[in-house]
């Protein structure tokens, strides 16, 4: 079964917990354990939701399935994480596939950390559709920026360039990259091995699948939309021009589409805890509201969690 795991899924800048919000967890987890006669400290922790810190760390996303190699989408603050536990086990497949939604800051200011660009043995592939990609990383590793350049890493670097539209193959995996608007452009991945598939959407308003008909055909056929749910509905009107969307959206997308799950992500740095959790309840209100008898599934990508699908 693929397998999907959140490294990072806080959007624009890292935002670590504060020293104000976690006193704030920890009253909430205190009044909650008063209300609850728990035998066991792990009992109250697993029903207490806000005791799940949803993200710090900035865009990165490993996506796994069976007889496939290595696939990490962004190379945000959360892929150091995943490089440190890939250096810490035996890794059988060393070929990575690093696919870029875009080369804003957030979304590659980890991949200087990531440890497998500092092991021979691996091979990084790295994907995208901007013009210039190899152009981009080697300008953000210049002297003036990082102190190893990208021509001193110790692995075997490559940059791919892809198409809009085209499809490519990882052994039984498709990818199709998809446009997205944003500015400087931005681009989804729909990865498919014939029997489930998922998609990364980062970074739009996706004003493109509503003006576009034809263009949201590439939304069919999809067991889970991870979607740009940055804004509430009323902040997004007035950022519409960001290139972030609401989870609003995301459950119409899904629902004209039949997508089974939506995975809220790229969460607004200042936004605290619990108004991340309560766009997932709004979205989840308004779902049952308008499309009562709709079995999707709303979920927020909290960072370390899996997702089996």
């Amino acid at each position: 079964m693929p397998e999907i795991r959140f490294y990072g899924a806080t959007g624009s800048i890292p935002a670590p917990l504060q020293q104000d919000e976690l006193n704030d967890i920890l009253k909430s987890f205190w009044s909650h354990c008063k209300k609850n006669d728990y035998q066991k400290p792990e009992e109250a922790i697993e029903n207490f939701a806000d005791g799940k810190i949803v993200s710090g760390n900035s865009s990165c996303v490993q996506i796994e399935y069976d007889m496939a190699p290595l696939i990490v989408c962004d190379a945000g603050t959360g892929i150091r994480k995943l490089g440190k536990e890939m250096v810490g086990k035996i890794v059988r497949n060393k070929e990575i596939y690093l696919f870029m939604s875009h080369t804003h800051w957030d979304h590659v200011i980890g991949f200087p950390f990531f440890a497998p660009l500092y092991d021979s043995n691996y091979n990084v592939n790295i994907m995208g559709c901007h013009k210039g990609l190899e152009k981009r990383f080697t300008h953000m590793l210049s002297d003036t920026h990082f102190p190893v350049q990208l021509s001193d890493m110790a692995a075997n670097i490559k940059f791919i360039q892809l198409e809009e539209g085209k499809s490519y193959s990882l052994n039984n995996v498709k990818v199709t990259p998809i446009k997205l608007d944003h500015p400087g452009d931005s681009y989804a991945y729909k990865f498919n091995n014939g029997m489930k598939s998922v998609i990364y959407s980062t970074d739009s308003n996706y004003s493109c699948f509503e003006n576009d008909p034809e263009h949201s055909k590439a939304l069919d056929d999809t067991n889970m939309l991870i979607f740009d749910g940055m804004f509430s509905f009323k902040e997004y009107i007035d950022k519409v021009h960001y290139g972030h969307s609401t989870p609003f959206i995301g459950v119409d997308l899904a629902v004209k589409h039949k997508i089974q799950k939506l995975v809220l992500f790229h969460h607004n740095p200042d936004y605290n805890q619990r108004q991340i959790y309560q766009l997932l309840e709004d979205a989840k209100d308004y779902k049952n509201k308008h499309y009562r008898e709709n079995e999707l599934s709303i979920h927020l990508a909290i960072e370390g969690d899996r997702i089996i699908f």
